[in-house]
């Protein structure tokens, strides 16, 4: 028969266990550098051509809904939208993660179909600040997973 003691010290520990493992899934992970970043710095930045200043909201849908970003995390997903750089044409299908993003009336732009993976973003049939059609892949500085959006 195991004493007083050793049950307490046994519960301890599982609850311990329990409230790190808990912690780690729940908490979010913080954005690593985007490898793929790297390879393409001599190539256009998405700001030379789409007018990152003119969005005024963005929307991401994802398995786990539809989420509006707020504040800080729009004026962080737009500096890293002005830093990104052009992979070349769609270089990935349409996946599960849409983003709608709203641009100020008077903007030349047009998003057309947006979506992302994990360190890009994809616009396809969208127009730019010049009014020419464009299409693309677009790295970002960092490997933002947009699953973690909830």
């Amino acid at each position: 028969m195991r004493s007083t003691s050793d049950i307490w010290i046994s519960k301890t520990i599982l609850i311990l266990i329990f409230l790190s493992v808990c912690h780690s899934a729940f908490s979010q992970q913080k954005d690593k550098p985007n490898a793929y970043y790297q390879s393409v710095q001599n190539r256009h930045s998405l700001d030379s051509i789409f007018p990152v200043d003119d969005i005024q909201s963005i929307t991401v849908t994802n398995y786990n809904g539809t989420h509006a970003l707020t504040k800080d995390k729009l004026t962080f997903l737009k500096g890293q939208l002005k830093k990104a750089k052009f992979a070349g044409g769609l270089l990935l299908k349409p996946g599960h993660i849409t983003l709608t993003i709203k641009l100020k009336a008077n903007s030349k732009a047009k998003t057309g179909y947006v979506y992302a993976y994990k360190g890009n973003i994809n616009f396809d049939a969208a127009i730019d600040k010049h009014g020419n059609n464009f299409s693309g892949t677009y790295y970002l500085p960092l490997a933002i997973n947009f699953d973690n959006y909830k």
